[in-house]
């Protein structure tokens, strides 16, 4: 198998890392799997200190030896472009090569935030109120005056939280639509939904749609942004201390969304609480991050399970559906 990894994004170091993590949790599983890194340099197998190019037209590659290996499978862990948006689905099934995760066109839906909860809305959920404009496009501080404050700023196309703002007053708007503009040409500006930070970890291993874990994130900051995420400073709760009866109503809503979406492999879908104990769904993650500050490896830990066992359940599924 190959775990794709880096990619051109913000994300890139984000993506190697998780995919360190996913190689080291298959050692000594029955997954043989190697290290392919996408840079500004081309794509190179990175394997025990050595680096050897890959033939773009199959996917080979040639060791020290001169022996060819050929990849019978994908797991794509490129948070951002080129991974998370579908890009690299495409390009992978067009020479016929399995990916353990998404598929183009789910990839590419959870990655665009607007389009994302157009969708949820359609099913009857709670998303943010938000407005969506396009870098280059006049706009003006009244589109977004029908969301009160605080509000977020968001690229519409991005991860990890970069580039997200929230903002508590008009003078802030325009700095953090500049910022956001830094990552993405879209920008979305989001209804601020006070509450508890929840987030939701699925997988299909078995062949049917199960939740992981949920956990709440207590972020350092004023909500979860990238120093949250990444310093191991937040607290995170798993399991969420939640009631009964709200853990069942995102468990419904996640399995719901996961196969409205037709999301495939781990996932992750995120919520805010808010005081009457409604969920609304702020984000789907089709590519969640696999750091080990990551929320995934520590929902599949605290489920009883651990990587290798869903990598292998998924790279089962996924090849014999092929």
């Amino acid at each position: 198998m190959a775990v794709v990894t880096g990619g051109f994004s913000a994300e890139k170091e984000i993506s190697i890392l998780s995919g360190q993590t996913v190689l080291k949790e298959l050692i000594g599983s029955r997954i043989a799997a190697w290290e392919v890194r996408i840079d500004e340099t081309g794509w190179h197998v990175r394997s025990d200190g050595s680096v050897f190019p890959v033939e773009m037209k199959d996917m080979s590659w040639k060791d020290a030896k001169g022996n060819i290996h050929h990849f019978d499978l994908v797991f794509v862990c490129i948070h951002g472009h080129p991974g998370e948006d579908g890009h690299l689905q495409g390009y992978f099934h067009s020479i016929g090569l399995p990916v353990a995760g998404s598929n183009v066109f789910s990839s590419a839906l959870t990655f665009n935030k607007a389009h994302t909860s157009s969708f949820a809305r359609t099913l009857g959920l709670n998303v943010p109120v938000s407005v969506l404009f396009r870098k280059g496009h006049a706009w003006h501080n009244e589109l977004a005056a029908r969301i009160p404050y605080p509000l977020f700023v968001k690229p519409n196309r991005s991860g990890s939280s970069f580039g997200i703002s929230r903002v508590t007053e008009e003078a802030a708007l325009l700095p953090a639509v500049e910022e956001a503009l830094i990552f993405d040409d879209l920008v979305i500006i989001e209804q601020g939904v006070t509450g508890r930070e929840l987030a939701c970890g699925l997988s299909n291993h078995t062949g049917q749609t199960e939740v992981l874990e949920l956990t709440e994130i207590i972020p350092k900051n004023a909500y979860f942004d990238y120093e949250s995420k990444y310093s191991g400073d937040s607290a995170e709760i798993t399991p969420a201390a939640v009631s009964d009866e709200v853990r069942a109503e995102i468990e419904k809503i996640s399995r719901r969304l996961y196969d409205h979406f037709e999301l495939n492999g781990i996932a992750r879908i995120d919520y805010i609480l808010d005081d009457a104990q409604r969920p609304w769904l702020i984000e789907i993650n089709s590519i969640p991050g696999m750091s080990p500050e990551s929320l995934i490896p520590k929902q599949i830990r605290a489920a009883g399970l651990n990587l290798a066992h869903i990598f292998e359940g998924i790279a089962k599924k996924c090849l014999t559906k092929e």
